[in-house]
């Protein structure tokens, strides 16, 4: 028998699913009969991203987030967990919480043994070998240096209180792919199950970067706990980052 869906679109006075949104339900869908029930009292289409799912309007059941820009609503069942969200390839991380429960993050920092993305196993040239981070992970695992590098400016000692201040729409694109690692969202979904809260923005980065490990492990190559601790240069310029107070 059909489940409710964890999550699902409503498209007002429409009875089929947007050309601009096409590809999201190119692969699992299921969509209602047109002129469905929908959360603004008309009537229109109601699709779920998902295959073998019930998409009906519960009032009591779901909590609707209306998006008047794109013209539809998106609802997400009371029930939904992280785990009706996830990739068949799960990419290893500690987990985080975040709205609906525990959220599996990635650990991109190469410079760290408890990075989790995947790699080669590259010749040096010289008779050794060094780990290269597959394509497909790059640009996250560059971001993953460069957000390490400000940290590290700016963040005296591990154990010093931790208070972030992130600005901009580049750090939500990049939580956003962060989190589209393990799982199967679009920004606006994450939107409408509230997972982007600058609260836990903070948890998230340490997780990202694991910087303990990063920092434990720049003391160890230096070889003393008080020699200077800066040896990343962040790329690029900006108050994406800033600690205990506005950059």
């Amino acid at each position: 028998m059909p489940q409710p869906a964890p999550l699902l679109y409503y498209f007002p006075r429409s009875a089929k699913i947007p050309a601009e949104l096409s590809g999201r339900f190119s692969e699992k869908h299921t969509k209602s009969n047109c002129g469905a029930d929908g959360p603004d009292g008309g009537k229109g289409l109601l699709a779920a991203p998902f295959s073998d799912v019930y998409p009906r309007l519960d009032e009591k059941g779901q909590k609707w987030k209306r998006f008047p820009k794109a013209g539809y609503w998106i609802g997400v069942d009371n029930s939904a967990s992280p785990e009706d969200f996830k990739r068949a390839h799960l990419v290893p991380g500690p987990s985080v919480a975040l709205a609906l429960g525990l959220w599996q993050i990635p650990v991109a920092n190469p410079m760290v043994d408890s990075c989790t993305l995947e790699f080669w196993e590259m010749p040096d040239g010289q008779g050794g070998w060094e780990l290269e981070v597959k394509e497909e992970f790059r640009q996250l695992s560059e971001y993953a240096l460069e957000l390490a590098g400000q940290l590290r400016e700016i963040m005296p000692d591990v154990g010093d209180e931790i208070k972030m201040t992130l600005d901009g729409d580049e750090i939500r694109t990049m939580l956003a792919r962060i989190i589209q690692v393990n799982y199967d969202l679009t920004v606006e979904e994450m939107g409408a199950l509230h997972l982007f809260d600058p609260a836990t923005y903070g948890p998230i980065i340490m997780e990202f970067v694991d910087y303990p490990a990063m920092i434990a492990m720049i003391r160890d190559h230096m070889g003393a706990a008080n020699a200077t601790l800066n040896p990343i240069v962040a790329a690029g310029a900006g108050n994406v980052i800033a600690c205990g107070g506005p950059a």
